[in-house]
């Protein structure tokens, strides 16, 4: 059985994200996953949401260890497969209309895929603490 997160990262209280237009209609239409089912790109999204730092700290979930600051996770196309039940040329399109969208920045290396959420504007935990990267589309 597939499973997805939509929980927020752990220890926010409130979070801030600024989504366009475009952005809000994409999160809304689905795709369908290797069991034939229909999934909310607005799920994928919360699911990669629920993996975001709050705080700078090394993330061994994976392969190869890396420092992530807050704001940014890790992840793994092969894994997100599995996790998601998509196909990984499914997933990497996803995640490219994400950053397309302004929803995320994708850093990819040799060692790791890391992503930033350029969307989150800041998040309470539990003092408001801003993205320093952060810039409002408009």
């Amino acid at each position: 059985m597939i499973r997805y997160n939509s929980k927020p990262p752990q220890g926010i209280g409130s979070i801030a994200i600024h989504l366009s237009e475009e952005a809000m209609i994409w999160l809304t239409e689905s795709t369908v996953n290797t069991d034939n089912e229909p999934v909310k790109n607005l799920t994928l999204f919360l699911d990669l949401l629920s993996r975001m730092r709050i705080i700078e700290g090394v993330d061994t979930t994976h392969r190869r260890p890396q420092l992530l600051l807050p704001f940014q996770a890790q992840i793994a196309e092969n894994n997100l497969e599995q996790e998601w039940g998509l196909g990984r040329k499914r997933i990497h399109n996803r995640l490219t209309k994400m950053e397309q969208l302004g929803l995320i920045k994708i850093s990819g290396s040799t060692v790791a895929t890391v992503i930033t959420f350029t969307c989150v504007q800041g998040f309470g935990a539990p003092d408001f603490k801003s993205h320093p990267f952060y810039r409002s589309p408009l």
